[in-house]
């Protein structure tokens, strides 16, 4: 039973004054926030809430503990939101819709079929936290960023991250907008450690001097790297009296699905929309919110539908191409619209080792991916990706056999830049007049081949990537950052997907690190590694050039078979 499956999505009202619903504003989100007439009608214990140490960092405002969380109504408009204070008392329009203090504790409806077929197991958290009787009952799924490592932990991370000790896991969480424009979505990367651990990379940003983590560390004035542990996410039974018998033994049965809440506030950094010149009641509306677009994956940058289109806004943001927000980084939904695709062992790794955690403790495959299905859906759908691995993996074997006539870059230490990214030529050599663009070689290759098939994705193949100097590296930022070889030249045909390879610097000792800027780009990140299994499966199919014998000779097939694993 998949996740994605077993979501109920809710009917939502959009308000602009308390309790009063506007006319065609209602949406349907599978996941969402409590509206103040909603709230209004649970115990204290279930309004105040706690945030992480990841929603501190990420800027969330503190008082005894708790947080100041964010809801999805407008009781007064005037671009303010309404939201809940530490004491859990309600406050109408007490948010500015650019406010990016306030936490976030998601809530969603689950079938309650999923408990019954096991998918979900029911615990009683009574003895971890301090709950009334009725708030006693939670289930745990999904990962998200939590709890911060100590400083000693701290300081070790750091020192491995510096070095290259830390394996990048393509993943990245949402954090916020900033930029010149308000409007560029900002994130941290998850890595993994030798024991599989995963980690992220949290900048800190310090609300006021209540900015202190569960470990008793104050945040500093400055920005500095902070580290916290992706950890299972505790969703809270909010409704467990009003569930079957099957479940609850005491229930009403008047609800078939679960509603749950997350038993802690586990983001902030996040505005209800962000500050730009749309200063009118749209603003206000949860239709058009970057809150509502982060939580569901979706774009709500002047809605066409699930809305009111009357009542559109422009900036809220388009989260269907980042991540597939919440529901992707948490939960591994939404993965065809995703720019970072799930880090899932399923999913995205080549090799499986049995003893790592797979997913995020929810199934949300029918079966794994390989690695070839992997690379045919990122050709297909024109999201560029990274290739890792040793040397001799089979990593440009690979894209040869998606895209026999791909074009290639090879990058090496000293290489001339005319090479990547062509050059200039000057009349009588007057730099002082306007000179004259000659593309490069590969450049020019690739023109024709998608004018001449423009109907199939051509592979922009970019080797070694890692391997050279960052100045090397730099030539090829253009090309993975924006689709085009320079700020005004060279800009690549619509049906170019944008392919590296590398090594990182545990595999090679010519390696140099990645800068981040370049690895968060590309759409997604593949990760290979010798596998027996997969070498045999490959070497039995039939040779390319003589398909009356496989590729691999059978004495060979049979070595590896005994031999290789030891």
């Amino acid at each position: 039973m998949r996740l994605e499956d077993i979501i109920i999505p809710k009917n939502l009202k959009n308000t602009l004054s308390y309790g009063v619903e506007r006319a065609g504003m209602t949406t349907e989100d599978k996941v969402y926030l409590y509206s103040a007439e909603e709230v209004m009608k649970s115990s204290n214990r279930a309004r105040a809430i706690i945030p992480t140490d990841y929603a501190i960092l990420n800027n969330a405002m503190v008082n005894f503990d708790y947080g100041y969380s964010m809801l999805r109504s407008s009781s007064e408009g005037d671009n303010r939101v309404d939201n809940i204070d530490y004491d859990a008392d309600l406050i109408t329009s007490g948010i500015s819709v650019h406010d990016t203090q306030y936490i976030v504790a998601p809530v969603m409806n689950i079938d309650e079929s999923a408990v019954l077929a096991g998918t979900l197991n029911i615990k009683d958290i009574s003895a971890r936290y301090d709950v009334s009787e009725d708030d006693t009952h939670a289930v745990e799924f999904g990962e998200y960023p939590k709890t911060y490592v100590d400083n000693i932990v701290n300081k070790k991370l750091e020192e491995l991250y510096t070095s290259g000790g830390l394996t990048p896991t393509g993943k990245a969480y949402f954090c916020g907008v900033g930029g010149d424009s308000g409007l560029t979505p900002l994130y941290n990367l998850e890595y993994m450690t030798r024991d599989n651990d995963k980690y992220v990379r949290v900048f800190s940003r310090k609300y006021d001097s209540d900015s202190i983590l569960s470990d008793g560390t104050e945040l500093p004035e400055e920005e500095k790297p902070f580290w916290v542990r992706v950890e299972p996410i505790e969703w809270r039974i909010m409704n467990w009296d009003n569930l079957s018998t099957m479940i609850n033994p005491n229930g009403t049965g008047e609800d078939d699905y679960l509603e749950l809440q997350t038993q802690y506030g586990i983001i902030s950094g996040i505005p209800f929309y962000p500050k730009n010149e749309d200063e009118s009641e749209a603003c206000v509306l949860w239709q058009n919110s970057t809150i509502r677009g982060y939580l569901n994956g979706i774009n709500v940058n002047n809605i066409k539908e699930n809305g009111n289109p009357d009542y559109s806004a422009p900036n809220g943001g388009d989260f269907s191409i980042y991540n597939g927000g919440f529901l992707g980084e948490a939960l591994g939904i939404n993965l065809p619209k995703t720019a970072v695709i799930e880090e899932s062992k399923e999913v995205i790794k080549d090799v499986v080792d049995k003893k790592k955690p797979k997913g995020y403790g929810v199934q949300v495959l029918d079966h794994p991916m390989t690695v070839r299905e992997q690379l045919q859906f990122y050709i297909t759908n024109g999201k560029s990706f990274m290739l890792h691995g040793p040397s001799g993996v089979g990593k440009t074997r690979r894209i040869e056999e998606a895209d026999p006539d791909f074009t290639s870059i090879t990058l090496r230490n000293g290489i001339l830049p005319e090479e990547v990214i062509g050059k200039t030529i000057y009349p009588n050599n007057d730099k002082t007049k306007a000179g004259t663009w000659v593309p490069p070689a590969w450049y020019v290759s690739l023109l024709d081949k998608c004018n001449a098939e423009p109907n199939k994705n051509h592979v922009l193949f970019i080797d070694e990537i890692t391997n050279v100097k960052p100045v090397e590296q730099s030539l090829v930022f253009h090309l993975v950052l924006n689709n085009m070889i320079g700020p005004n030249v060279g800009p690549l045909p619509e049906n170019v997907v944008v392919v590296a390879a590398g090594n990182s610097k545990e595999e090679s000792e010519s390696a140099y690190t990645m800068t981040e800027p370049l690895f968060r780009r590309f759409d997604g990140h593949v990760y290979l590694k010798p596998d027996v299994h997969q070498f045999l499966e490959w070497g039995s199919e039939p040779h390319p050039k003589d398909s009356s014998r496989p590729k691999v000779h059978p004495l060979v097939a049979n070595f590896v078979a005994t031999y290789g694993d030891k």
